[in-house]
This record gives C-alpha cells, sequence and structure tokens, in this order.
C-alpha cells in the first residue's frame, strides 16, 4: 500500500508506534480537533464566499436587465440592449 509517496509495510520489521501517555494523547487529540475546526471553517468561509458571488452576480444581472428594458424603447436603445445582453449575460 502506498501512502504520501511512501510505502506501508505489514512486516514485522516496521518499527512500532510510539506509546503515548494520557497528557501526550490528550494534547494531541486537541490539536487534531483544533486542525479539524480550522479545515471546516475554511470550507465553510468558500461557500459563503461562493454563495454571496453568486447572490451579488444574480442581483446584478436582475438590475442590468431591468434598465436594459426602459432603455430598449427606440430602435438604438434595441440594439445596444441586445448587444449588451449577448456579451455580458
Amino acid at each position: 500500500m502506498y501512502r504520501a509517496g511512501r510505502r506501508l509495510s505489514n512486516s514485522n520489521s516496521s518499527p512500532s508506534p510510539k506509546q503515548l501517555s494520557d497528557e501526550d494523547y490528550g494534547k494531541l487529540a486537541n490539536e487534531t480537533l483544533a486542525e479539524l475546526d480550522w479545515c471546516l471553517d475554511q470550507l465553510e468561509n468558500i461557500h459563503s464566499h461562493r454563495s454571496v458571488g453568486d447572490m451579488a452576480s444574480s442581483k446584478f444581472k436582475r438590475m442590468l436587465n431591468r434598465e436594459l428594458s426602459n432603455f430598449s424603447d427606440s430602435k438604438s436603445g434595441n440594439q445596444v440592449s441586445e448587444y449588451i445582453c449577448n456579451t455580458f449575460l
């Protein structure tokens, strides 16, 4: 089995795992939980930023469509409106 570029073997020649004291085990567990919390926070931030970006983009498109519909009363306004919609939306 390979992991992180190293081969893990199940033979008896591999070193035995270090025995941790209860205090060391507790510290390691707390550090691991802190790292997992940090990872979850990062994932939530990424998700939040994407959601806010999507909402802002949708809002902008709705506002632009509303403005362009007012602008398209004339023939030239309609052409400009079509161009903007086809190019940017």
